[in-house]
């Protein structure tokens, strides 16, 4: 069984093709349930606007990390899992 699918449980599925060049990001909720000292979450609008606006930049996956460490601030404690994976389909050869 997938990590984190539930026995019993329907999940919709989706297809899609990445032209060449683009990414998918897949990431836990960990990430987007992450909130700072004040209890405000890291949220999925924030995680949107990262994407949109520095997700060609570099790594994805460092960049969100470095955003979060910064949003949650010092001291902070992890209660749930982070996990991110990209995939990203190369323009192959011409």
């Amino acid at each position: 069984m997938p990590l984190g699918l539930m026995p019993g449980m329907r999940y919709e599925e989706k297809e899609t093709i990445l032209e060449a060049d683009e990414v998918a990001l897949f990431y836990s909720d960990g990430l987007v349930e992450a909130h700072d000292p004040i209890g405000e979450k890291f949220g999925f609008p924030r995680l949107r606007e990262l994407v949109a606006e520095h997700g060609g930049e570099r790594s994805l996956g460092e960049l969100l990390l470095e955003e979060l460490y910064s949003f949650v601030g010092e001291g902070w404690e992890q209660e749930d899992d982070i996990t991110l994976l990209t995939l990203k389909r190369s323009a192959g050869l011409s």
